[in-house]
């Protein structure tokens, strides 16, 4: 699978507002619903995030997965760890899948903790 670097700053800010469980269903559709784990069996979450339009653009929504073993504290401004693009095409149709190593609070957002030896 072809992963594609994604540069962050040139998307603007992104605002996550929801984090679920990435679900998938075996057997060509037919099996019960499960969450989907990656290849060291870490459950797949679903961050939506909103990309924040300017004059000449549109918001959008997109969503983002995430291996983690617990759920990811994703709420506000986000940064993406190892962000990364990957096309696909199926059926006639075509577009791209967002993946990355990890989301944590953007710096300066205001809802991180401080760090070890900062003067506050």
């Amino acid at each position: 699978m072809r992963q594609i670097p994604v540069d962050q700053a040139a998307l603007g800010g992104l605002v996550a507002v929801g984090v679920r469980p990435k679900m998938i269903r075996p057997d060509g559709g037919q099996g019960e619903p499960h969450q989907k784990g990656n290849a060291d069996g870490l459950p797949v979450w679903s961050v939506e995030v909103l990309r924040r339009g300017d004059a000449e653009e549109a918001s959008e929504l997109l969503n983002v997965s995430v291996a983690s073993s617990t759920r990811p504290e994703a709420d506000g401004p986000v940064t993406f760890s190892g962000l990364a693009g990957i096309p696909w095409n199926f059926n006639g149709k075509s577009g791209v899948a967002f993946v990355a190593a990890g989301v944590s609070p953007a710096s300066g957002s205001g809802r991180q903790g401080s760090k070890p030896g900062a003067e506050g």
